[in-house]
């Protein structure tokens, strides 16, 4: 038996997905991807809270519809929402691969439907499916290099800038760098470490120097390059 062809998606939404149009699917072998589909299916509705910051949870997770929302708590009770997963992501990893307690808090920002695979299926992948160990070896360097990036620009810049490389980020997630699908203005300012006024006022900002058009939570960049620009030198944007 051949494995199953992905049907291909242009981009990354809250789905649904078919498993088999998923990066993971098409990194495993026939009898890998009959693995994945006897692996439990579950429903969250939103706010529904998957594994909590922790629990000594150690399923792999594959989401198929929905948004997924990542996030530490601190002791005095805030939390800090530091990523968003669209449909068709893999996540859980960590605590599988070293058998350690959550890190994070995985709730659903939107309904969910999502593949749980038990920690023994992804140990045996590891060890006979060479193109899924690549792949989440991929996964792991592509986190790193996020939270390195995302790290740093809490540290250095401005909220200014931290709204436009967050619209420039999710341009990049929606597939197409000239329109981004943004999430609810809650979530996004927490992911950016600002507040919701300031967001707020960042984005009407951006609006009138005709930098970006805002619609709902659709955004289209008129002006790319001073978008980039703005990343790395927010004078560039006046504040009246």
């Amino acid at each position: 038996m051949s494995p199953v062809p992905p049907k291909h998606r242009n981009r990354m939404s809250v789905g649904p997905v078919d498993w088999r149009d998923t990066k993971l699917a098409r990194n495993l072998d026939a009898q890998g991807q009959q693995e994945l589909i006897l692996c439990s299916r579950r429903r969250l509705q939103k706010d529904e809270i998957l594994f909590s910051q922790g629990a000594p949870d150690h399923r792999y997770f594959l989401l198929l519809s929905g948004l997924m929302r990542i996030q530490r708590h601190s002791l005095d009770g805030h939390y800090l929402t530091y990523d968003l997963l669209p449909a068709g992501s893999c996540f859980g990893e960590l605590a599988a691969l070293d058998n350690g307690i959550r890190t994070g808090s995985a709730v659903a920002a939107k309904a969910c439907e999502l593949i749980e695979i038990p920690q023994k299926t992804l140990m045996h992948w590891l060890e006979t499916q060479p193109s899924f160990t690549k792949f989440l070896l991929m996964h792991l360097v592509n986190i790193t290099r996020h939270n390195t990036e995302r790290l740093a620009r809490l540290s250095y810049s401005t909220a200014s800038q931290r709204v436009a490389a967050a619209i420039l980020d999710w341009a990049q997630i929606s597939g197409n760098v000239a329109d981004a699908e943004i999430p609810g203005q809650d979530e996004w300012a927490a992911m950016i470490d600002v507040s919701r006024e300031t967001l707020t006022r960042n984005l009407a900002q951006l609006q009138k120097e005709g930098v970006i058009n805002k619609d709902g939570r659709k955004i289209h960049v008129n002006d790319l390059q001073k978008l980039k620009e703005l990343i790395h030198d927010d004078s560039l944007l006046s504040h009246n």
